[in-house]
């Protein structure tokens, strides 16, 4: 057998003193000379303190998200080019559907009256760093509907970019 490179295998080792280390393995096969695997030449590289961050990372983020699923009330996030970037919201609750607002900033899918007050309150929201209310209405097909909105900052989550096209957390987590 010649055997097979390794690389960028993520592994844990048990240490002498009984701690798991995540080591990082890259390494090449060393054969005889009639091409069997003797064993392998490479490196590992203590990767413990970066998978103890990603936990960290990903136990935020759950944290996040279960906060938000448990939230009755409707939730977008922008990002800060003015993009909606996530959505919480039952479908039919909803202004326009989900594949036409997200990845689209505000003033192109909202009405006017709205994008002004969105003008005006993003600002006072970045600048205040403090909760910005407002109260706006929202045409439907069985009328007008009101709503009161709440602007605030999510500066201190991690917020990842979606392709064009997609989006999360609808209709009790289901991905469109």
């Amino acid at each position: 057998s010649q055997g097979l490179r390794i690389q960028n295998l993520e592994n844990p080792v048990t240490a002498k003193d009984g701690r798991v280390v995540w080591m990082l393995t890259n390494g090449l096969p060393v054969l005889d000379s009639d091409g069997g695997l003797i064993g392998y030449r490479g490196t590992d590289t203590d990767i413990t303190e970066r998978k103890r961050a990603e936990d960290q990372v990903r136990e935020s983020m759950a944290y996040a998200e279960s906060l938000i699923e448990s939230m009755p009330d409707m939730l977008f996030v922008f990002s800060d080019q003015g993009l909606f970037i996530d959505a919480k919201a039952d479908r039919e609750a909803l202004y326009i559907a989900p594949e036409q607002f997200i990845n689209q900033h505000y003033s192109q899918v909202l009405p006017p009256v709205l994008v002004e007050q969105l003008d005006a309150a993003i600002p006072q929201a970045l600048s205040s760093q403090e909760t910005v209310s407002l109260d706006y209405a929202l045409p439907s097909g069985d009328g007008t509907h009101h709503f009161a909105g709440a602007l605030f900052l999510l500066a201190h989550l991690v917020i990842q970019e979606y392709p064009a096209g997609m989006y999360r957390r609808l209709e009790s987590g289901d991905t469109e």
